[in-house]
């Protein structure tokens, strides 16, 4: 909050963007592809050698993944042939975890040097030298079901949910279900920087971000809420885009428009269910006044937000 609130940070400068995910995490990357020495180990689950033959036979050659189930590394070779490495003798439970956790909550981007202390033999069959990454981030919706009647996805929550043609280019969707129903999970495919960059001005301009004050109160923040939930579900970084746009750039252009900050009930599905009222309601542009009537659950989920800050300030 302190940078941005910062003479520093300027929200239509993409830099700043970039600067504000570096300071929040240092280790989020943009969904762009990407050169680097280390290797993107995927995690994979298969109790049998047949079921680690049917699993590595999917990957192309030279991937890298760490099963669960035998604790071992695997490297793709030529054909459908993969070969495995032990943790080295010595290697105690605490660093084994330590990596097993790594890969569960980073990007799982892993130094050869590492690899090379943790697995016997791993760094006489690592290729070296650099490698690019298609490096993209998979997401679903998070706890949208609680913006809807019965905590349940609306029944054409997921069709409502798609890619438009004009997100085909960078968003890819797969059908999945869960105990709120169906849903559509993504994947990004930004080709470059510059894509991103292009995107992020357009989304800029098209909410009137740089001229909020001339909107009124309801007005400013159904684009606010639209830019913001734009924001999270393009995902232009891999980790930390709800928390970024929902917990603190949300607040950041409500008190630029001299509005009070808000603590959403569910920010973690804010951004879903925002689209699926946009879509629902025939994708109106921002700024008419039938975009602003179906951004109405969304309006009055923030004023919610900000009875509930209010409170805690008072």
């Amino acid at each position: 909050m302190h940078y941005a609130d910062s003479e520093d940070f300027k929200l239509w400068d993409f830099e700043c963007i970039k600067e504000f995910y570096r300071i929040v995490a240092g280790d989020v990357k943009l969904c762009v592809p990407l050169k680097t020495r280390s290797f993107l180990v995927s995690l994979v689950s298969a109790g049998s050698c047949g079921a680690k033959y049917s699993v590595m036979k999917r990957y192309k050659e030279g991937s890298v993944c760490f099963n669960i189930a035998d604790r071992t590394l695997n490297l793709k070779e030529a054909g459908d042939a993969y070969c495995a490495f032990q943790f080295k003798p010595g290697i105690d439970e605490v660093d084994k975890n330590k990596f097993i956790d790594d890969l569960k909550t980073t990007d799982g981007l892993i130094a050869p040097e590492r690899l090379a202390d943790l697995f016997e033999y791993a760094k006489y069959a690592l290729p070296e030298g650099d490698r690019i990454y298609d490096f993209s981030a998979t997401y679903g919706p998070g706890y949208a079901h609680l913006y809807f009647p019965e905590q349940e996805y609306p029944r054409w929550f997921s069709l409502d949910a798609k890619p438009t043609m004009a997100e085909r280019g960078f968003l890819h969707s797969s059908l999945e279900k869960n105990h709120a129903g169906y849903f559509m999970l993504y994947r990004t495919n930004y080709k470059d920087e510059a894509q991103i960059k292009d995107l992020y001005k357009d989304a800029y301009d098209r909410y009137k971000i740089a001229n909020l004050n001339n909107f009124t109160e309801d007005e400013q923040i159904s684009l606010i809420a639209g830019f913001v939930s734009t924001m999270v579900h393009w995902h232009f970084f891999g980790d930390k885009n709800n928390r970024i746009w929902v917990q603190i750039l949300l607040n950041h252009m409500l008190k630029s428009c001299k509005r009070s900050e808000a603590i959403l009930a569910v920010p973690n599905g804010f951004a879903h269910a925002v689209r699926h009222d946009w879509v629902t309601g025939g994708l109106p542009e921002p700024g008419t006044p039938g975009y602003l009537e179906v951004m109405r659950p969304a309006v009055d989920a923030i004023r919610d937000g900000m009875a509930y800050y209010q409170s805690l300030c008072a």
